[in-house]
């Protein structure tokens, strides 16, 4: 029986199907994916049990968008990580159901109807964009696996829309600027749920 796994197993990766395997770290499980045609270091995690921790997504956030050219302020980063913990509790709870996806529900033609709008005014963002992708994969994919991704195109859609305009000072400035411009009249989300979800995944010790 082994044998006939490693078999069939191999005649996958031969074929260049996805291998996916998991693995313990720190008590969690986490779920390692391969793809036969991307470079090892495309090698990525996808949380199956837990949220990513506060400080560890909080600095995803950061190094994400300064090694893009970016320099995102404290407050920024603060509406990013308010946005993942009440949208899917650090990436614990994702929907399965609906158009949006990833830690940061985004809908695939949200993020690529404001990826061309910011791509026309400048066109160094293509390049950001391309950056961050894998090879060979789905866009639509990516958006939902690629955490990366999903933090450039939760920059930008806050960006396109106007959040500088805003006066970032605390929590409920953050909570204002996600329903206005994230979560808009047509989402369910409240300020309130914004605040709960704050309290516990993202006020500091």
């Amino acid at each position: 029986m082994r044998k006939a796994m490693i078999f069939f197993i191999a005649f996958m990766m031969i074929l260049g199907i996805d291998f996916t395997g998991y693995a313990s770290k720190n008590g969690q499980n986490q779920k390692y994916i391969y793809t036969r045609q991307l470079p090892k270091r495309y090698f990525y995690k996808e949380l199956q049990e837990g949220q990513w921790e506060r400080n560890e997504l909080e600095k995803k956030i950061k190094t994400t968008l300064t090694k893009l050219g970016f320099n995102p302020s404290k407050k920024e980063i603060e509406l990013i990580l308010g946005t993942a913990a009440v949208e899917t509790d650090f990436g614990s709870n994702i929907k399965k159901t609906g158009k949006a996806v990833g830690i940061f529900q985004i809908e695939p033609d949200t993020a690529k109807y404001i990826s061309e709008k910011l791509i026309e005014k400048d066109k160094t963002y293509e390049q950001k964009i391309e950056k961050v992708l894998w090879e060979n994969v789905k866009y639509n994919y990516q958006l939902a696996k690629n955490l990366e991704l999903q933090i450039l195109i939760s920059y930008m859609i806050y960006q396109y829309r106007g959040a500088d305009k805003f006066k970032m000072t605390d929590k409920h400035s953050y909570s204002y600027i996600w329903k206005k411009l994230w979560n808009t009249k047509a989402g369910k989300g409240t300020k309130s749920a914004f605040l709960n979800k704050w309290k516990l995944y993202c006020e500091e010790s």
